[in-house]
């Protein structure tokens, strides 16, 4: 059993609720999520709040630049005590360009992405955003507890 409080919570059932919240709009423009995710819960000990906000960040950023009519993926493993969470979306075209500077080595995040980036590192984790083609990545890589 999973201890669901403000400190200790599934990472996948909050993700799942996330994205709940933010089907109806990810629909009406086509977009479909699909979730990979192993059976047993990921538990991580840290602010749920922080991460509920940093996860949202990322599915705004979602319903702002993802290609209308296309699926996201949504990853998680995991791999030496850690969370390996990838999200991957097809960008906009009108949006392209500032994605690829976003993803740029050494460049600045802004809005959202920015924010999501600060909960992820505060609680000492990685956070990455990386194009391939036209294909946007967003990565965390942070602690679980250890069963």
């Amino acid at each position: 059993m999973v201890r669901d409080s403000a400190t200790s919570f599934d990472f996948i059932q909050l993700n799942k609720d996330i994205r709940k919240l933010h089907r109806g709009i990810l629909k009406e423009n086509g977009i479909a999520v699909t979730l990979r995710a192993p059976d047993k819960p990921i538990v991580l000990e840290m602010n749920k709040e922080d991460m509920w906000k940093a996860i949202s960040m990322i599915y705004d950023n979602l319903e702002q630049y993802a290609e209308p009519d296309s699926r996201v993926y949504a990853e998680m493993y995991t791999q030496e005590g850690k969370l390996i969470y990838i999200v991957k979306n097809a960008v906009k075209a009108e949006a392209a360009e500032a994605a690829k500077a976003v993803a740029a080595p050494g460049a600045e995040l802004t809005g959202g992405l920015k924010t999501a980036k600060e909960i992820i590192e505060k609680n000492h984790g990685k956070f990455i955003v990386a194009m391939d083609g036209n294909i946007f990545k967003t990565g965390i890589l942070i602690n679980m507890v250890q069963e």
